[in-house]
């Protein structure tokens, strides 16, 4: 069991090895910034920097469970899995930024729907109604009316925003306020922690 337990922390610290070393991640090279523009200050964000954060990595935050409502309103309860990949996504029917966010998570979740990946998405403050017509819209399949509790175990998530939670359950990574910038880095993090 000890060794087991050895290799999960191995493996996790290799996923953020791999990331801390790729100079897209809160870094600029010189030559990117080559059109005499000034660099992106988002760099500097916590949605950019959160790898280094001891909020995410050193802490070890458990993925909170997931309690409410499908968009069909039969009662759900969705716990991280051993081994599968978690995205949670919060979206609300109402946010601009949210539609137009959604075709890029749907693509990834196209890529990955052979991997150990589970896509669920959350409708924040939202009527169960609007909910359903956004995910027939979209083709969203796997989806939650968020009530109350869900939004206090997930610290009231701005919209849209996006979870990902390692093979073992643990908070990897947060994208508040996601935009199709940060929609690449979980693209980055999934193709490594779904590998393993």
């Amino acid at each position: 069991m000890q060794r087991l337990a050895r290799s999960f922390a191995i493996a996790r610290l290799l996923v953020v090895i791999a990331l801390l070393s790729t100079p897209s991640f809160g870094e600029q090279s010189a030559d990117q910034n080559t059109e005499g523009k000034t660099p992106d200050k988002r760099g500097t964000g916590e949605a950019d920097s959160f790898i280094v954060s001891n909020s995410y990595v050193h802490n070890w935050i458990k993925l909170p469970v997931l309690t409410g409502n499908s968009i069909r309103g039969e009662k759900k309860e969705q716990r991280s899995i051993f081994g599968i990949v978690d995205v949670i996504i919060f979206v609300a029917s109402y946010c601009v930024p949210c539609q137009q966010l959604t075709g890029y998570i749907r693509d990834l979740e196209q890529k990955y729907e052979d991997q150990n990946v589970r896509f669920t998405w959350v409708f924040a403050q939202d009527l169960a109604e609007n909910a359903r017509g956004f995910a027939e819209k979209y083709r969203i399949e796997k989806a939650l009316v968020a009530d109350d509790r869900i939004l206090k175990a997930w610290k009231n998530p701005e919209l849209p925003s996006l979870f990902v939670g390692d093979r073992y359950g643990w908070l990897l990574a947060l994208f508040p306020s996601a935009t199709p910038r940060e929609i690449k880095e979980v693209d980055r993090i999934l193709a490594m922690t779904a590998s393993f």
